[in-house]
């Protein structure tokens, strides 16, 4: 009952209140636009009979070679190559068929990395380890590894060539 008196006494209140054609009406005053920059005079339109001047030429701005940058340092490349090895061996998971027929062994894989740092293909097996389960994994590692981060700033051969030896081993 009393959010009935409430709502009911505030639209008592309200509905006079907006409906007061007495009211006192508020003009305001015109107020003045901020000082701006002069305008700027006005040229005289060209006589029709006389030709318009030429235009002048722009120079033309011709950018300037953006510099090569160095090729990188030898220990550059051998950063890059420790730490693609390092990201391949992290991949690297023991067969469960090897693990249980004790097979161990060595495999080379051949990884070519594009300057962007994508494979440019998927990795070969250069030296077997003997046993396709391993030489398998190695190649899945590869690819599990992929992409690299981009070759060192400089790099200018289309591809960059590793051969990254994993040891299969059970010790």
């Amino acid at each position: 009952k009393r959010r009935r008196r409430r709502r009911r006494v505030r639209a008592a209140t309200l509905k006079p209140a907006l409906a007061q054609p007495d009211a006192p009406q508020i003009n305001p005053e015109p107020v003045a636009a901020p000082p701006g920059p002069p305008e700027a005079p006005i040229e005289p339109l060209a006589d029709p009979a006389e030709p318009a001047p030429p235009p002048t030429p722009e120079p033309e701005v011709t950018p300037a070679p953006a510099p090569t940058p160095a090729p990188p340092s030898a220990a550059d490349l051998l950063g890059y190559r420790g730490m693609l090895e390092a990201r391949l061996l992290r991949q690297r998971r023991y067969p469960r068929a090897a693990r249980r027929m004790q097979m161990e062994g060595e495999a080379v894989v051949l990884v070519r990395v594009l300057p962007s740092g994508a494979l440019a293909g998927p990795g070969r097996v250069i030296v077997s380890s003997d046993f396709e389960v391993l030489d398998d994994e190695a190649l899945r590692m590869v690819r599990a590894a992929a992409p690299f981060p981009p070759l060192p700033a400089g790099f200018r051969e289309p591809w960059l060539e590793v051969e990254v030896p994993i040891d299969f081993s059970l010790e």
